[in-house]
């Protein structure tokens, strides 16, 4: 029976196997032929991949990098403006705007610090017009004087506003502060220390500005400045002002008046030629008793510092004050003048440019947030069982990710085995056994063990 068995086991091979094996070696051309396509597939997909990579990290994150910056500096100035905005209430103007963003695109000064220092002056009380016309003035001070927007208003608001002039007059006031400090030993912030204390007093008397500035400019050459000269011309003023029939005496035993011959007030600059004029023949003696009577001694020893100058250096100095028609821009130009200037100029100038980016993207990200915030609404307003659903198609959402991701390990594994497959039977291996004579009579005689019906 057994040998009847194997006879037509190989009488079946003999009729299959040459068919077989012409079927084994189309595929195995096949395969060949496979695996060449998968390999330059494989090839060109790496090229691919690696193009952009290099074009990710040289090219899209760069410029991802530069949106999220012309946002950020965009908002940022948004919110400097509405700031300002706030505080005016009925005095805003959309013009100021758009003056911070030329001011941020042509000055040392970016547009969300101009933005400030229009927040500064509102609270001052300075309303659009105002600031478009005095703020220009402000930032040629702050950089002319080499101190912050917030100081800077502070100096010039309060200056124009002790000798009741307007804004438009801001840039002539930094002019003559500029002048002042690079023609003295006095600097910016020391001046607006002065004006605290003298400057509505002389602004009542109807002193000019930069008369004044000399007087305290002579007396910062002596080592008195900030208060202690802003207190020294308010107590020497009010006291030869006043009704003090002691002081008047002093007054005019040395021929000083405070008022011309038909009544009106003498400039200030008059007012300190007479005193000058009146102590020049005096011994040290008369003048610190003259002083102390005119004075009092709490101004004494400042007052004397411009009763001591020569007038040739006290005319010098109020000429070049009077004569200071731009100095505060020259004095910024200057400060720039050099790489870090420069540099300044330059982040002005690209946060400009990112600010006019970020207006683009600015109304999508708004619709954005606005869209998230009703949906956050929505979800704060549903009941418990409500938000229950949700997060239950949520958690089914969130499943469909691992489960391709599981699908997408078993079409590797199929591939891994299908190439196997491929190399196998271009080795000639284990396929070509069981796939031989020999290898087809194995299996027919264990089938035919395991089925004894066959």
């Amino acid at each position: 029976m057994a040998n009847r068995t194997v006879d037509v086991t190989l009488r079946l091979v003999d009729k299959f196997t040459g068919g077989f094996q012409k079927s084994l070696a189309a595929m195995t051309a096949m395969d060949k032929g496979t695996m060449r396509i998968a390999g330059d597939l494989q090839k060109a997909g790496d090229t691919i991949a690696g193009v952009g990579a290099k074009m990710t990290a040289a090219v899209t994150v760069p410029i991802v990098g530069a949106g999220v910056a012309a946002v950020k500096t965009a908002a940022d100035f948004e919110s400097s403006m509405s700031g300002v905005k706030a505080i005016m209430g009925e005095k805003w103007d959309d013009g100021l705007t758009e003056q911070a963003k030329h001011l941020g695109a042509t000055t040392a000064w970016t547009a969300r610090e101009v933005g400030e220092a229009m927040q500064y002056t509102a609270m001052a009380g300075w309303n659009a017009k105002q600031n478009m016309e005095g703020l220009n003035g402000i930032l040629s001070a702050a950089s002319a004087g080499g101190i912050g927007l917030a100081e800077a208003t502070d100096v010039v608001v309060g200056a124009l506003a002790g000798f009741g002039e307007s804004a438009d007059q801001a840039e002539k006031y930094a002019d003559i502060m500029t002048a002042t400090s690079t023609n003295t030993k006095t600097n910016m912030l020391g001046l607006g220390e002065s004006y605290k204390y003298v400057g509505s007093l002389a602004g009542t008397l109807g002193y000019d500005f930069a008369e004044v500035n000399t007087a305290i400019g002579i007396m910062g050459n002596a080592s008195i400045d900030g208060s202690q000269a802003g207190t020294t011309l308010r107590t020497a003023l009010l006291n030869m002002t006043g009704d003090s029939k002691e002081v008047k005496k002093a007054m005019g035993e040395l021929g000083i008046s405070m008022t011309n011959s038909d009544g009106t007030m003498k400039s200030f600059s008059n007012v300190m030629h007479d005193m000058k004029k009146g102590f020049s023949g005096l011994t040290e003696e008369q003048k610190l008793f003259y002083a102390n009577q005119i004075f009092g001694k709490t101004a004494t020893a400042g007052m004397l510092a411009i009763i001591n100058s020569t007038d040739e250096a006290y005319d010098s100095l109020e000429s070049s004050i009077k004569g200071a028609s731009g100095a505060a821009g020259e004095a910024a130009s200057g400060r720039l003048d050099n790489l870090n200037g420069q540099l300044t100029l330059l982040k002005s100038a690209i946060e400009s440019i990112a600010i006019r980016i970020g207006d683009f993207i600015l109304p999508y990200l708004k619709q954005f947030v606005e869209w998230a915030q009703k949906l956050a609404d929505k979800l704060n307003g549903m009941s418990d069982e409500q938000l229950k659903a949700v997060l239950k198609n949520i958690a089914l959402v969130a499943s469909i990710g691992p489960m391709l991701i599981a699908f997408g390990k078993l079409v590797k594994i199929v591939g891994i085995v299908i190439t196997v497959f491929a190399l196998v039977s271009k080795a000639g291996g284990f396929m070509a056994v069981i796939t031989g004579p020999a290898g087809l009579v194995i299996v027919m005689i264990l089938v035919f063990n395991r089925d004894s019906t066959f």
